[in-house]
């Protein structure tokens, strides 16, 4: 028999009609790839009817404030069992002639305070809760390089920590009931803030404090970062919100209980929606406003903040359109960042858009991290596309390593490139078949090394013709289809800074019978120009397509340029030319590696069934909701868990294993 109280008020037991035969609350579990909320929480949508004394205080609340809230708790002394919800007076419904009410019953946590606004948008400008109780300002004063290569010229921006935003937002909704807590946003910090903030230093509170909703900021952090909630209480009972990586509610070390016999009609089915077929992944906005030589990371596939797609990465029951979409709104490229700290005072195309930026305290001051690479210093590395998959890796598997490396895939580039010319009058141009400087990799061995004589074709710098060379090249293993890729990225010349010559520059991707490199099958190329090639960079890309290559076949790549000025020189002196790299790689060679059944480790195994929990049970699956439940042997984690008070309860579990 339960005791109900209203406000901390015993109610008359027969006050209260269906409470016996019809409470029930539950854990459930919001998730999949499509989902917005995200959260493992307690749930109840019980509909309570009463009458009598609990008719009458129900009706004085209701005439006093119709916005009130009461207090409801049920408690069975005999084993301890206690439920606190919330009865919102706008949720209740009276029949005077009958002198009956109804109402639903919400849990004192999320539903009750969170989720009706959790789409809500709020001005960060706000000094007061929703209930006009004070809210703390949270913008902070944040340090920024602006220089990609040193570690001087400091630039003071107003931004806002993640994690304070969520306290903000909680805080202004709840009147500051409901704590935030997350161990990974403390110990790994990101910041956002507008476009104008980045480049202006006062100004409107409407450019200086964005408007943001608790469901926008938590959807882009989980892109980059596999976030989740979970309702969690402290030490007085009271429920905060916890937000984690996705792993720390889906606990592998933590048995919460077992059931050794299969519960009797027991049914599984396999939940499709939990598997997919594609991933994209990346930002919307990498295209800088200004001149291309604010590009000092290189955007490559994989490696930056492109929007990429990898597909095939679906089980044999994935359906067509189940994406993981992991594509941020929000600016997180870091050669965007670096244009808009150098701005100015002028307008800027982003500055509207909310960017984000990791971020540490060093000597108690909020500076924004950056990774230094060959020379250059880089933001937000941590979420470039690489480490975002690492962070789903438990979903990603084996799909990501397929499509970022073909079977015999390779990547060569050279960084920091230099070419000089020859210190003779007769020059106007040179040609080049690159010994790259690091083999990025080499999957099946397929890049080799050659030194000696080559036949090369027609380019801009020299008719065809037989010359001495050294250089990697790619060797087809077997008969297939094949794309390769060559990019030269921002070629200067930089020795004669005076002599401001005009060029026309080529790649050439050029395939070979054989690797004596003395019949040619095929030639693709590419060709640029520059009217300045000590001011105004060149950059160029070529992509074969899908060519067939028989086993044996090669295929290199020759970069060359020719001065088109006009000028001959008389001199004799030779010429620096610069490119912050070249590239070249195998992006398809048309194999399939065949994946493993279910190796998303999606759990989309579901088992259904009733079973009697103990109350002791069901409360230490409260307080541990990421533990799993043992079923012969089995691991699987609450979907659903229907608790029934000294009755049979209700179970939809989610798992890897079949039963």
């Amino acid at each position: 028999m339960y005791n109900v109280y209203f406000d901390n008020i015993l109610q008359d037991a027969k006050d209260i009609i269906n409470i016996n035969d019809s409470f029930e609350t539950s854990i459930v579990r919001e998730d999949g790839f499509s989902g917005t909320e995200q959260i493992i929480r307690e749930k109840s949508e019980t509909l309570l009817q009463f009458t009598g004394q609990a008719y009458k205080y129900v009706n004085s609340i209701m005439k006093e404030n119709p916005c009130a809230e009461i207090q409801f708790k049920i408690e069975d002394s005999e084993c301890g069992y206690i439920y606190n919800g919330i009865i919102p007076v706008t949720s209740v419904e009276l029949s005077p002639s009958k002198y009956i009410g109804k109402t639903t019953i919400k849990d004192n946590s999320f539903s009750a305070y969170i989720r009706e606004y959790f789409g809500v948008k709020v001005d960060l400008f706000n000094r007061k809760t929703i209930g006009c109780l004070p809210l703390d300002a949270i913008n902070k004063q944040f340090e920024l390089y602006k220089t990609h290569n040193n570690t001087t010229d400091i630039v003071a921006i107003t931004a806002y920590d993640a994690l304070d935003i969520f306290k903000f937002l909680v805080g202004y909704f709840t009147d500051n009931t409901i704590n935030v807590v997350s161990d990974y946003l403390t110990n790994n910090r990101y910041a956002i803030t507008t476009g104008y903030n980045m480049h202006n230093y006062a100004a409107s509170s409407g450019e200086v404090y964005p408007v943001l909703s608790i469901q926008e900021l938590f959807s882009e952090l989980r892109k980059k970062l596999n976030l989740y909630m979970g309702i969690e209480y402290d030490e007085f009972n009271n429920p905060y919100l916890r937000i984690e990586q996705q792993s720390y509610f889906f606990l592998d070390s933590l048995e919460l209980f077992s059931i050794d016999e299969l519960p009797k009609d027991i049914k599984q089915d396999y939940d499709i929606k939990r598997d997919f077929n594609e991933i994209l992944i990346g930002s919307e906005t990498t295209k800088e406003v200004g001149d291309s030589t604010d590009i000092h990371y290189p955007q490559d596939r994989y490696t930056s903040w492109n929007k990429e797609s990898y597909s095939g990465c679906g089980t044999c029951t994935g359906e067509k359109d189940s994406v993981l979409e992991l594509v941020s709104i929000y600016v997180i490229d870091s050669n965007i960042i670096y244009e808009v700290l150098n701005w100015g005072l002028n307008d800027y195309e982003y500055d509207s858009n909310i960017f984000m930026f990791n971020y540490q305290v060093v000597s108690g001051i909020n500076t924004g991290i950056r990774t230094l690479l060959d020379g250059t210093y880089f933001y937000n590395e941590t979420i470039i596309n690489e480490n975002v998959l690492s962070n789903w890796i438990d979903y990603y598997g084996k799909c990501i390593n397929i499509s970022r490396y073909p079977k015999n895939g390779f990547k060569a580039e050279y960084a920091e490139y230099v070419y000089t010319t020859p210190a003779v009058p007769t020059i106007d141009g040179g040609t080049d078949s690159v010994e790259f400087n690091n083999i990025v990799y080499d999957l099946n061995g397929t890049v080799k090394y050659y030194t000696g004589s080559v036949l090369f074709p027609a380019n801009v710098d020299r008719i065809a013709g037989t010359y001495a060379g050294a250089f990697n090249y790619f060797e087809a293993p077997l008969n297939g289809n094949y794309n390769l890729r060559a990019q030269l990225v921002r070629l200067l010349q930089t020795s004669r800074t005076t002599f401001h010559t005009a060029l026309d520059v080529q790649l050439q991707i050029i395939t070979y019978t054989d690797n004596t490199f003395t019949s040619i099958i095929n030639t693709y190329s590419v060709i640029g120009n520059t009217s300045d090639a000590v001011n105004i960079p060149t950059s160029l890309t070529l992509e074969t397509g899908n060519i067939a290559l028989n086993a044996g076949e090669c295929a290199m790549l020759v970069f060359s340029f020719y001065d088109n000025s006009g000028i001959i020189i008389t001199t004799s002196f030779s010429f620096d030319f610069t490119a912050d790299n070249i590239i070249f790689e195998l992006l398809s060679d048309g194999t399939c590696e065949t994946l493993d059944y279910n190796n998303q480790n999606s759990k989309p195994y579901q088992v259904y069934f009733d079973y009697p929990l103990c109350y002791s049970d069901y409360l230490k699956s409260i307080n541990n909701k990421g533990g799993y439940i043992s079923i012969k042997n089995n691991k699987y984690w609450i979907k659903e868990l229907i608790y029934r008070h000294k009755k049979m309860s209700g179970f939809i579990l989610i798992g890897n294993d079949s039963l």
